[in-house]
Formats: C-alpha cells, sequence, structure tokens
C-alpha cells in the first residue's frame, strides 16, 4: 500500500511539473499572440494610410497629359515629314541652279 502511495505522489508531482510547463506555455503564447495583434494594428494603419493616398492620386490628369503628349508627338511628326519635304524640294531648287550656272 505504501508503496502505491509513493507512486501516486510521484504521478502527481509529474503531473505539477507537467501542468506548470503548460501553463508557461499558455503566458508565452498570449504574450505572442499580444504582440503579433499590435503588429497587425500597425500594419493595417500603415495599409489605410497607402490606400488614402492612393486615391489622392490625380489618374485624370495623368491621362490628360499623356494624351496630350500624344497629340504633341503627332504634331513633331508632322513637323518633321513638312521639314523633309522642304528639304528636298531645297535640294531640287540647288540641282536645278546648278543645272543653270553650270556649277
Amino acid at each position: 500500500m505504501e508503496d502505491l502511495l509513493q507512486e501516486t505522489r510521484k504521478q502527481l508531482k509529474i503531473q505539477k511539473i507537467i501542468t506548470g510547463l503548460l501553463a508557461v506555455l499558455v503566458a508565452v503564447m498570449f504574450a505572442i499572440m499580444a504582440m503579433l495583434a499590435g503588429s497587425l494594428q500597425q500594419m493595417s494603419s500603415v495599409l489605410d494610410e497607402t490606400a488614402a493616398k492612393i486615391e489622392e492620386i490625380d489618374i485624370d490628369g495623368i491621362n490628360n497629359t499623356v494624351s496630350t503628349t500624344q497629340n504633341l508627338l503627332e504634331s513633331v511628326d508632322e513637323l518633321s515629314d513638312a521639314i523633309d519635304g522642304v528639304t528636298g524640294r531645297v535640294k531640287d531648287f540647288d540641282g536645278l541652279m546648278s543645272g543653270l550656272f553650270g556649277n
């Protein structure tokens, strides 16, 4: 009977140790969860700020600028074609003058 009582006391001690370790583990898990909650809250506020800044971007203004730039490039192409035409006529005129004056 005495052996059974000692065995029961040993088991009780082991169970107390295991319970203590589990309590520490649960406390550590709660601390980690609290830290993660704080980090998630910070991340959420940063994402909210980012979303607000993205909403402030003037998409219509950017689109208008791109359209204006495209129109300007088309005008530059037309001007370049016109200059090429004038250059060709000047060369033809130069050739004609050289033929007339024999240079």
